[in-house]
């Protein structure tokens, strides 16, 4: 822990220091180091946050329905 913030989160603002002038980047870095805090209080690290977040959008694009693809040896080709 850096503070209050975890150490992996602080990457953004540290790649902020290498262009300080930015302003963009400023707002990104501290846009990005709430988001790993806020998943990191729900548990979760950024690995995993990826795949509920991708498991959701397919999901949610499929209508609901994922189907699942016939096992190997049971596929006719």
């Amino acid at each position: 822990m850096l503070w209050f913030v975890e150490s992996y989160a602080a990457l953004p603002l540290v790649l902020w220091l290498l262009d300080i002038g930015q302003l963009a980047l400023l707002g990104l870095a501290v846009a990005l180091i709430a988001g790993l805090t806020a998943i990191r209080y729900f548990g979760l690290d950024a690995r995993a946050a990826y795949r509920l977040l991708g498991a959701f959008l397919i999901q949610a694009l499929g209508g609901g329905h994922v189907r699942a693809s016939p096992a190997h040896d049971r596929r006719p080709y």
